[in-house]
């Protein structure tokens, strides 16, 4: 007779780091699922990341009622956000590859959530602002090394599918980040909007701990490029300090001598890295000799450009111009976000008829198509051209966003993926601070322009201006002082702030248009020819399953493959 064998010891860990177990001893993290793991961890990252983006402009004007703050101290929250998160991108990629992905992504949650709690509990603006810029590195860390650290995850055969993934959850996040800020701010608090940040940071911490393990680069020899790292860091600091002052300030020498210095600053920055003998860059420009991966880049900046007007501009007509309450403006968006997510997967199997290059292009011809419906908005239009601009320009963030993510990743040898996705993502997200920061420049002088134009053609009394020219300046008391007008003054002031808006709306999406025909060409750069049959191509992402299963073509029996 053949003895029992003993119970076996139910332990709540079996190994240091090897998974989350059951009660019952059966670990949820194995050898086989780990790796999707990895993906589950880096998707929550990117909802923390994209969802708070994404979502602090339908935020503002409560929280700016709810602190006393001015309209240019509102935009600080933004803009200092944006200062912390891409300043030192590049740098924090070459870090994760020396220092190790795992342990910069652990640092990175851990300074975002901290942050998070603080915005929620802020006392007043300052403090808000503050608490901001720490957030800002936090999410810069973990944005930066999570796409490197799901490519490390798996196998060539599968990294585009979990990349898609990734990728994919942050999109779903940033469409939809607008309408939860409405929620949160209609039926409960601005401050919800970044306490909610807490609860997820956590499980993603605990999840990261547990199932990713740690990758470097083992190519790196030598010290590492502080020199090149403060260059580069001091550098970006000044250029988008400058152009995030010169929708304020417009180009006086405020705007002008630091975006000047910022530029010498990047200058030498390169000189340096092309001169570095005993260390490693930190900037690898051979990375670039690939044409697809400069493509890439090329589209992640305008793609990511136009997303940011997209959502910071449109948010700002339809609260202020229609007058939409924050749930219902961020609502609207949902036109945006549905056709964004349910093409991301199809544009994955259109890959293996048309190309990814091709199907880049195509998608920033529908960006451009949906910016041209905005041209056309006025202060009387309604929302239907607003809808289908969403629509469309839906469609197209579908196709370009996660084929130039996945096509600059896959262009790259496995080694090179933490500096290869810190450039890639330093470009996707200087889209925004750049592009934001130029639009709302050239929006600032047109819509003061045309108030000017306005206000002289009816006549208007020159406190009636004064009024208004406070309001577009930031002024907290003319905002105040015109929250107290009544009757026709008040009338005057909202119809002429009204059509100043629009006006210049229209020349920030017309600009759009032109950048996004200009972007064709190089989303064509490296094109390759479609794969006919076979494998279903490594590319974009899957929401559902079946889209994602691999097809071959039959074979009749006794006949020749290709033939």
């Amino acid at each position: 007779m053949v003895p029992a064998a003993p119970f076996p010891r139910v332990d709540a860990v079996t190994r240091r780091h090897s998974g989350i177990v059951s009660s019952a001893a059966v670990p949820l993290i194995t050898a086989a699922n780990r790796k999707w793991w990895v993906v589950l961890a880096m998707s929550g990252v990117m909802i923390l990341l994209t969802v708070d983006f994404f979502g602090i402009t339908v935020a503002l004007p409560r929280i700016g009622e709810d602190l006393d703050a001015s309209t240019t101290t509102l935009l600080w929250t933004v803009n200092a956000y944006l200062l912390a998160f891409v300043s030192p991108m590049i740098a924090i990629g070459r870090f994760a590859d020396i220092f190790g992905r795992r342990k910069m992504a652990l640092i990175g949650i851990v300074l975002f959530v901290g942050a998070s709690a603080a915005c929620a509990a802020a006392p007043d603006d300052l403090f808000l602002i503050a608490a901001r810029v720490v957030q800002g590195v936090g999410g810069g860390v973990i944005f930066t090394v999570s796409v490197s650290i799901v490519n490390n995850a798996f196998d060539p055969d599968e990294r585009a599918k979990a990349l898609g993934i990734w990728s994919g959850v942050g999109l779903a996040g940033s469409a939809l980040g607008p309408f939860l800020a409405g929620i949160l701010t209609e039926f409960a608090s601005w401050r919800w909007f970044f306490f909610i940040n807490v609860p997820i940071g956590v499980i993603t911490f605990i999840v990261t701990l547990a199932a990713v393990e740690e990758s470097r680069d083992p190519t790196f020899t030598g010290g590492i490029d502080w020199t090149g790292f403060a260059l580069l860091t001091i550098g970006f600091v000044l250029v988008i300090l400058g152009l995030q002052q010169s929708s304020n300030s417009g180009w006086t020498a405020v705007v002008v001598v630091p975006i000047v210095m910022g530029v010498a600053f990047l200058a030498a920055f390169v000189v340096n890295e092309l001169n570095l003998k005993r260390r490693r860059p930190l900037v690898e420009f051979s990375l670039f000799r690939d044409v697809r991966f400069a493509g890439a880049s090329v589209v992640a900046f305008i793609g990511n450009w136009m997303f940011g007007v997209i959502l910071f501009f449109l948010t700002l007509y339809l609260q202020n111009v229609l007058d939409l309450g924050p749930l219902a403006a961020g609502g609207v968006f949902l036109f945006f976000s549905v056709p964004l997510v349910v093409m991301s997967p199809i544009g994955g199997r259109l890959v293996s008829r048309f190309g990814s290059q091709e199907l880049m292009a195509l998608g920033m011809f529908l960006i451009g198509v949906g910016m041209a419906c905005f041209t056309l908005i006025d202060a009387d239009s309604g929302i239907g051209l607003v809808v289908a601009g969403l629509v469309v320009a839906g469609f197209g963030q579908g196709f370009a966003y996660n084929i130039s993510n996945t096509a600059g990743m896959e262009s790259m040898p496995d080694e090179k993926a933490g500096i290869a996705s810190g450039v890639l993502q330093t470009a996707r997200l200087m889209g925004i601070v750049i592009g934001l920061a130029l639009s709302s420049s050239l929006f600032t002088s047109l819509e003061n322009s045309e108030l000017l134009s306005q206000a002289h053609a009816r006549g208007t009394s020159a406190a009636d201006i004064d009024d208004v020219r406070g309001l577009l300046s930031g002024s907290t008391a003319a905002e105040q002082h015109v929250r107290t007008l009544t009757g026709g003054s008040r009338a005057l002031v909202e119809q002429l702030t009204d059509v100043a808006f629009t006006h210049a709306l229209r020349f920030v999406m017309l600009l759009g248009v032109v950048l996004c025909v200009l972007c064709i060409w190089p989303a064509l750069w490296g094109r390759r020819r479609p794969v006919p049959a076979g494998e279903h191509p490594k590319t974009a992402h899957p929401l559902w399953s079946s889209l994602w299963r691999r097809h071959r073509v039959r074979v009749p029996a006794g006949s020749t493959p290709g033939a």
